[in-house]
């Protein structure tokens, strides 16, 4: 199974239905006014703006929420064993070791999550976040799946700190774990280990 990051469908729904609504509040609001061209133009981008952020964002929120509960009567529906979870702004992401599988949620295809082998990994690594200043803002782990690649933070400050904070070793640790958790399912999968 190719793994599907965006549903372009969705968003073009969005954006059709933000398109709408704009263009009937617009007409609707000059019904009793001649509307020239221009004004048209302007008032449209407008609230076409406004609506595409309230629905892509607000809406966007909710069929998060569903999607995570399709998410997990995925999982029940496998007998997925959870290993480790991790979250960022664009995935939600369930390993389980035991068998080989990850299970993912896209921010951008919220409707359809899925089972993946874990054999379809094709790299994770660590991000220490180490800069020319010897300290970071963040730490971090990346992976590659199907072709997509991923950059999930585990810690994020503001500020600069040194490697050595505790906040920052925890941060690398987080990182590692998952990692690791990633290399074994891949281990357990049908396809070689990287």
């Amino acid at each position: 199974m190719h793994y599907k990051k965006v549903d372009w469908l969705l968003i073009l729904g969005v954006f059709a239905i933000s398109a709408a609504l704009a263009a009937f509040f617009i007409l609707y609001g000059s019904r009793n006014s001649l509307l020239n061209l221009g004004s048209f133009f302007i008032g449209f981008s407008i609230f076409f703006i406004i609506f595409f952020t309230l629905l892509f964002f607000g809406a966007g929120e909710l069929l998060l929420w569903l999607g995570e509960k399709r998410l997990n009567r995925l999982l029940a529906a496998n007998a997925f064993q959870k290993s480790i979870t991790f979250a960022s702004h664009s995935v939600i992401g369930v390993i389980d070791a035991a068998n080989g599988q990850i299970a993912l949620l896209s921010r951008y295809n919220p409707l359809h999550p899925q089972l993946l082998d874990a054999g379809a990994i094709e790299s994770a690594s660590v991000n220490g976040g180490n800069n020319i200043f010897g300290g970071t803002a963040m730490t971090s782990f990346s992976f590659t799946i199907d072709g997509t690649s991923y950059k999930i933070p585990t810690y994020y400050s503001k500020r600069l700190w040194g490697t050595n904070r505790n906040e920052v070793q925890d941060g690398i640790q987080e990182a590692q774990t998952i990692v690791n958790f990633l290399r074994c399912a891949k281990q357990k999968s049908k396809n070689k280990p990287f």
